[in-house]
Protein backbone atom coordinates (compact mmCIF):
# COMPACT_ATOMS: atom_id res chain seq x y z
CA UNK A 1 0.00 0.00 0.00
CA UNK A 2 1.43 3.43 -0.98
CA UNK A 3 2.62 5.47 2.04
CA UNK A 4 0.32 8.38 1.14
CA UNK A 5 -2.75 6.12 1.14
CA UNK A 6 -1.68 4.52 4.42
CA UNK A 7 -1.25 7.90 6.09
CA UNK A 8 -4.63 9.04 4.76
CA UNK A 9 -6.36 6.02 6.26
CA UNK A 10 -4.60 6.48 9.58
CA UNK A 11 -5.61 10.13 9.60
CA UNK A 12 -9.24 9.14 9.04
CA UNK A 13 -9.05 6.72 11.98
CA UNK A 14 -7.64 9.45 14.21
CA UNK A 15 -10.36 11.81 13.06
CA UNK A 16 -13.03 9.28 14.04
CA UNK A 17 -11.57 8.99 17.52
CA UNK A 18 -11.22 12.76 17.96
CA UNK A 19 -14.79 13.49 16.84
CA UNK A 20 -16.13 10.67 18.97
CA UNK A 21 -14.31 11.89 22.06
CA UNK A 22 -15.49 15.46 21.53
CA UNK A 23 -19.09 14.44 20.96
CA UNK A 24 -19.03 12.11 23.96
CA UNK A 25 -17.81 14.94 26.16
CA UNK A 26 -20.61 17.12 24.88
CA UNK A 27 -23.18 14.45 25.55
CA UNK A 28 -21.84 13.77 29.05
CA UNK A 29 -21.43 17.39 30.08
CA UNK A 30 -23.08 17.99 33.40
CA UNK A 31 -26.10 20.19 33.64
CA UNK A 32 -26.03 23.09 36.11
CA UNK A 33 -26.30 21.98 39.71
CA UNK A 34 -29.87 21.71 40.88
CA UNK A 35 -31.13 24.14 43.51
CA UNK A 36 -32.44 21.44 45.87
CA UNK A 37 -31.96 17.78 46.65
CA UNK A 38 -28.82 15.66 46.67
CA UNK A 39 -26.68 15.96 43.52
CA UNK A 40 -25.16 12.79 42.10
CA UNK A 41 -21.45 13.33 41.34
CA UNK A 42 -19.35 11.25 38.95
CA UNK A 43 -15.73 10.99 37.85
CA UNK A 44 -16.53 13.02 34.74
CA UNK A 45 -18.57 15.89 36.19
CA UNK A 46 -17.16 16.20 39.72
CA UNK A 47 -14.84 19.16 39.09
CA UNK A 48 -17.43 21.07 37.05
CA UNK A 49 -20.18 20.70 39.64
CA UNK A 50 -17.97 21.33 42.66
CA UNK A 51 -16.80 24.57 41.06
CA UNK A 52 -20.18 26.26 41.55
CA UNK A 53 -18.70 28.63 44.18
CA UNK A 54 -20.47 27.04 47.17
CA UNK A 55 -19.28 24.77 49.98
CA UNK A 56 -20.29 21.13 49.56
CA UNK A 57 -21.24 18.31 51.90
CA UNK A 58 -20.46 15.08 50.04
CA UNK A 59 -21.44 11.54 50.96
CA UNK A 60 -19.43 8.66 49.46
CA UNK A 61 -21.36 5.42 49.75
CA UNK A 62 -21.73 1.91 48.37
CA UNK A 63 -25.09 1.23 46.72
CA UNK A 64 -25.20 -2.30 48.15
CA UNK A 65 -24.58 -1.23 51.77
CA UNK A 66 -27.76 -1.36 53.91
CA UNK A 67 -26.46 1.38 56.21
CA UNK A 68 -25.92 3.88 53.41
CA UNK A 69 -29.30 2.99 51.91
CA UNK A 70 -31.00 3.80 55.20
CA UNK A 71 -29.17 7.14 55.37
CA UNK A 72 -30.39 8.40 52.01
CA UNK A 73 -33.43 10.08 53.52
CA UNK A 74 -31.16 11.78 56.09
CA UNK A 75 -29.07 13.42 53.38
CA UNK A 76 -32.19 14.42 51.47
CA UNK A 77 -33.43 16.22 54.58
CA UNK A 78 -30.00 17.77 55.13
CA UNK A 79 -29.95 19.04 51.54
CA UNK A 80 -33.31 20.76 52.00
CA UNK A 81 -32.11 22.43 55.20
CA UNK A 82 -28.73 23.59 53.85
CA UNK A 83 -29.88 24.91 50.49
CA UNK A 84 -29.16 27.32 48.93
CA UNK A 85 -25.99 28.18 50.90
CA UNK A 86 -24.41 24.72 50.88
CA UNK A 87 -24.75 22.04 48.21
CA UNK A 88 -25.09 18.37 49.09
CA UNK A 89 -23.76 15.62 46.85
CA UNK A 90 -23.43 11.86 46.76
CA UNK A 91 -20.85 9.61 45.13
CA UNK A 92 -21.33 5.90 44.51
CA UNK A 93 -17.81 4.76 45.28
CA UNK A 94 -18.38 1.34 43.71
CA UNK A 95 -18.86 3.01 40.31
CA UNK A 96 -16.71 6.14 40.61
CA UNK A 97 -13.32 4.57 41.25
CA UNK A 98 -11.43 7.68 40.18
CA UNK A 99 -13.05 9.76 42.93
CA UNK A 100 -12.35 7.03 45.49
CA UNK A 101 -8.66 7.41 44.62
CA UNK A 102 -8.81 11.20 44.82
CA UNK A 103 -10.42 11.08 48.27
CA UNK A 104 -7.96 8.34 49.28
CA UNK A 105 -10.90 6.43 50.73
CA UNK A 106 -10.37 2.69 51.17
CA UNK A 107 -13.56 1.79 52.99
CA UNK A 108 -17.22 2.81 52.98
CA UNK A 109 -18.49 5.18 53.62
CA UNK A 110 -17.21 8.77 54.00
CA UNK A 111 -18.75 12.19 54.53
CA UNK A 112 -16.74 15.31 53.64
CA UNK A 113 -17.00 19.08 53.69
CA UNK A 114 -15.42 20.69 50.61
CA UNK A 115 -14.69 24.38 50.35
CA UNK A 116 -12.14 26.20 48.19
CA UNK A 117 -9.16 23.85 48.11
CA UNK A 118 -9.73 22.30 51.53
CA UNK A 119 -11.32 18.98 52.39
CA UNK A 120 -12.50 18.12 55.91
CA UNK A 121 -13.84 14.72 56.95
CA UNK A 122 -16.94 14.26 59.08
CA UNK A 123 -16.23 10.54 59.08
CA UNK A 124 -14.36 7.99 56.98
CA UNK A 125 -14.75 4.25 56.57
CA UNK A 126 -11.36 3.58 58.11
CA UNK A 127 -12.41 5.32 61.34
CA UNK A 128 -14.12 2.25 62.69
CA UNK A 129 -17.69 2.96 63.75
CA UNK A 130 -17.56 6.68 63.01
CA UNK A 131 -19.65 6.23 59.86
CA UNK A 132 -22.23 3.87 61.28
CA UNK A 133 -25.80 4.96 60.78
CA UNK A 134 -26.41 5.54 64.47
CA UNK A 135 -23.57 8.08 64.55
CA UNK A 136 -24.98 10.14 61.68
CA UNK A 137 -28.03 12.28 62.15
CA UNK A 138 -29.52 15.24 60.34
CA UNK A 139 -28.69 17.54 63.24
CA UNK A 140 -25.03 16.46 63.37
CA UNK A 141 -24.56 16.76 59.61
CA UNK A 142 -26.12 20.22 59.44
CA UNK A 143 -24.01 21.42 62.35
CA UNK A 144 -20.84 20.03 60.74
CA UNK A 145 -21.64 21.59 57.37
CA UNK A 146 -22.26 25.05 58.82
CA UNK A 147 -19.71 25.45 61.62
CA UNK A 148 -18.46 22.12 62.96
CA UNK A 149 -16.09 21.47 60.06
CA UNK A 150 -13.88 24.33 61.28
CA UNK A 151 -12.78 22.21 64.23
CA UNK A 152 -11.42 19.50 61.90
CA UNK A 153 -7.91 19.76 60.48
CA UNK A 154 -8.20 20.31 56.72
CA UNK A 155 -6.57 18.22 54.06
CA UNK A 156 -4.43 20.28 51.76
CA UNK A 157 -2.12 19.57 48.83
CA UNK A 158 -2.53 16.26 47.02
CA UNK A 159 -4.51 14.79 49.93
CA UNK A 160 -7.37 17.15 49.06
CA UNK A 161 -9.26 16.16 45.88
CA UNK A 162 -10.16 19.79 45.16
CA UNK A 163 -6.68 21.29 45.48
CA UNK A 164 -4.59 22.06 42.40
CA UNK A 165 -2.71 18.82 42.88
CA UNK A 166 -5.93 16.90 43.50
CA UNK A 167 -7.50 18.28 40.33
CA UNK A 168 -4.37 17.41 38.35
CA UNK A 169 -4.54 13.85 39.69
CA UNK A 170 -8.19 13.84 38.70
CA UNK A 171 -7.28 14.37 35.05
CA UNK A 172 -5.58 10.97 35.13
CA UNK A 173 -8.03 9.10 37.37
CA UNK A 174 -10.95 10.04 35.10
CA UNK A 175 -9.26 8.65 31.94
CA UNK A 176 -10.90 5.19 32.27
CA UNK A 177 -14.32 6.85 32.59
CA UNK A 178 -13.61 9.04 29.55
CA UNK A 179 -12.46 6.03 27.53
CA UNK A 180 -15.59 4.09 28.49
CA UNK A 181 -17.83 7.04 27.61
CA UNK A 182 -16.14 7.49 24.23
CA UNK A 183 -16.41 3.77 23.46
CA UNK A 184 -20.14 3.66 24.21
CA UNK A 185 -20.71 6.77 22.12
CA UNK A 186 -18.85 5.35 19.11
CA UNK A 187 -20.28 1.85 19.48
CA UNK A 188 -23.85 2.47 20.64
CA UNK A 189 -24.68 5.89 19.18
CA UNK A 190 -22.51 6.01 16.04
CA UNK A 191 -22.62 2.23 15.44
CA UNK A 192 -18.91 1.82 14.76
CA UNK A 193 -17.78 -1.78 15.04
CA UNK A 194 -15.33 -2.92 17.70
CA UNK A 195 -12.82 -3.62 14.91
CA UNK A 196 -13.01 -0.03 13.64
CA UNK A 197 -12.60 1.38 17.15
CA UNK A 198 -9.67 -0.96 17.83
CA UNK A 199 -8.02 -0.02 14.53
CA UNK A 200 -8.41 3.65 15.38
CA UNK A 201 -6.69 3.11 18.71
CA UNK A 202 -3.83 1.32 16.99
CA UNK A 203 -3.54 4.19 14.53
CA UNK A 204 -2.36 6.58 17.24
CA UNK A 205 0.99 4.90 18.03
CA UNK A 206 1.46 3.96 14.36
CA UNK A 207 1.09 7.58 13.21
CA UNK A 208 3.37 8.79 15.98
CA UNK A 209 5.97 6.18 15.03
CA UNK A 210 5.80 7.00 11.31
CA UNK A 211 6.06 10.72 12.06
CA UNK A 212 9.12 10.13 14.21
CA UNK A 213 10.75 8.01 11.49
CA UNK A 214 10.03 10.69 8.87
CA UNK A 215 11.54 13.32 11.13
CA UNK A 216 14.70 11.27 11.67
CA UNK A 217 14.96 10.55 7.96
CA UNK A 218 14.63 14.22 7.05
CA UNK A 219 17.06 15.28 9.78
CA UNK A 220 19.85 12.86 8.87
CA UNK A 221 19.31 13.33 5.13
CA UNK A 222 19.77 17.08 5.59
CA UNK A 223 22.93 16.52 7.62
CA UNK A 224 24.33 14.27 4.89
CA UNK A 225 23.58 16.85 2.19
CA UNK A 226 25.06 19.67 4.25
CA UNK A 227 28.19 17.62 4.97
CA UNK A 228 28.66 16.72 1.30
CA UNK A 229 28.24 20.32 0.21
CA UNK A 230 30.80 21.58 2.72
CA UNK A 231 33.27 18.86 1.68
CA UNK A 232 32.92 19.76 -2.03
CA UNK A 233 33.30 23.44 -1.26
CA UNK A 234 36.52 22.79 0.68
CA UNK A 235 38.07 20.99 -2.28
Amino acid sequence: MPPVRLLAQLFCCLLVLALGSRAARGRGRAAPAVSSGVVTLTDLDFDERIGNGKPWLVNIYAHYCPVTQELEWVFEAVAEELQPDISVGRIDGTAQRGLMSRFQLRGYHGVYHLNGTETRAFCEGRDGNACEGKQISQEKLVKFAREGHKAVAPRTGCSSPISRCGRAVGQFTKLPAKAKQTYHFLHDDRHFSDLTIFASLLAVPVVMGLSFICFLDAYYSRRTLDGGYQHAHAE
